[in-house]
């Protein structure tokens, strides 16, 4: 049987080009949604690198790791520690041949990386579809808890 979840969604002015001021505030933010009883939380898009379309390209390239890099294992980490479901936002990954994706990151409780996601639908007025790569599948995965996610 399906319970309800206490799910709460960290909101802030990120700031552009700052990786690990961001990275500080949305590891404060896991804490304190972790103190109140959040058991699911959500962070915004491209928080680590800020959304500011006029240097988006530079801030991104500059925050990108590839998915396995320090910053998932950041994220594993305090997903773990709060023992929460962490959807982290999304964040810039560097591909394999240097591309960057726009990719969403889903941690559970005990910090595995159950479901990531690249964005598909890219923003056109903010040059997005000029920075990174689209993503082409549409993720799913299945817990006894969420039920089944799809993104």
């Amino acid at each position: 049987m399906k319970r309800d979840l206490q799910v709460g969604i960290a909101q802030w002015l990120a700031a552009p080009g700052e990786p690990k001021r961001n990275l500080q505030v949305a590891l404060d933010m896991i804490d304190l949604a972790a103190a109140r009883g959040v058991e699911l939380l959500v962070l915004p898009e491209l928080w680590i690198c800020g959304y500011d379309p006029v240097s988006l390209l530079e801030d991104a390239r500059r925050a990108a790791e590839p998915r396995d890099g320090p910053l998932r294992r950041r994220l594993s980490v305090a997903a773990r520690t709060a023992g929460m479901w962490l959807v982290a936002g999304s964040v810039p990954e560097l591909g394999e041949t240097g591309e960057l994706y726009n990719t969403a990151l889903v941690f559970n409780p005990v910090g595995d990386l159950v479901a990531w996601h690249r964005k598909a639908h890219l923003y056109p007025p903010t040059s997005e579809p000029s920075i990174f790569c689209p993503g082409d599948r549409l993720t799913t995965f299945e817990d006894p808890t969420l039920g089944v996610v799809a993104s």
